[in-house]
């Protein structure tokens, strides 16, 4: 979803705030999420409907919601959200933080945070990887804030594209963690696998941003130092033989 629409009147959003307001956070056991997580979040769960609450800075009570039709995956809007900052962006402060995990999706947002033990920031977009880089800008001043920001997006083309898109933001901060597609491509499906522990040491050695066909300071460093392989002959003139001890396979 890239786009955020009023879709309703405001009398749907006074309702939603009031439930919001009133909620105490249920348990989303399809997804191995804990109440406390999802309370923590202000995650409204009704019934086959989840409700994400989206802020504006500054604000205590949310300006809309997205609206998650569980059975049908269908989404809507409640509210007017353009102005919102990131999901879950209003949980936390950038002052002298170092590091920012972002995610694809609302629930992936609250799937990261119970693997990192609710000790990492995370947020997550409010349109999915294809709306990175209009997130990413809107959302500046407070990504900014952190040293590194740690992009977590989906293991899959959309994912790959939405961290490029992300890049032309923030290239010099970002840094990325590679989901692997055999274990999950994405934070829940890493939670609902118990693959926590991967996920977290993902998060510690998550790579700096490296712009498609440069290679990287480590990438380059393990290409010097590598075993090259035994020569298999020699050229026809000595000198070069000197220089260079004979051909290989790959030469």
């Amino acid at each position: 979803m890239s786009t955020y629409v009023t879709v309703t009147g405001s009398g749907e959003l006074d309702r939603l705030v009031a439930k919001w307001s009133a909620s105490k956070g249920s348990a989303i056991p399809e997804r191995n999420l804990p109440s406390a997580v999802v309370s923590k979040y202000g995650v409204v769960v009704d019934n086959d409907l989840h409700y994400y609450p989206y802020f504006t800075a500054g604000q205590t009570e949310p300006v809309g919601f997205k609206v998650r039709n569980v059975s049908t995956k269908g989404f809507r809007v409640v509210g007017d959200i353009k102005e919102a900052g990131l999901f879950g962006q209003s949980r936390f402060g950038n002052h002298e933080r170092k590091r920012v995990v972002v995610v694809e999706g609302e629930l992936d947002a609250l799937a990261a945070s119970v693997m990192f033990g609710d000790k990492v920031p995370v947020v997550s977009l409010k349109g999915g990887a294809s709306a990175a880089g209009k997130d990413f800008k809107k959302a500046y001043n407070f990504l900014d804030g952190f040293e590194e920001i740690i992009v977590c997006f989906d293991a899959d083309d959309a994912g790959r594209e939405g961290v490029a898109k992300a890049a032309d933001v923030f290239a010099g901060k970002l840094r990325i963690m590679s989901l692997d597609p055999r274990a999950g491509k994405d934070a829940c499906d890493y939670l609902k696998a118990g693959k926590g522990e991967e996920f977290s040491s993902l998060y510690w050695s998550a790579s700096q941003y490296v712009p498609e066909g440069i290679i990287s300071k480590s990438d380059l460093w393990e290409r010097l130092n590598s075993e090259r392989p035994e020569r298999i002959g020699d050229y026809p003139w000595e000198q070069l033989n000197k220089l260079t001890y004979g051909f290989r396979p790959t030469e």
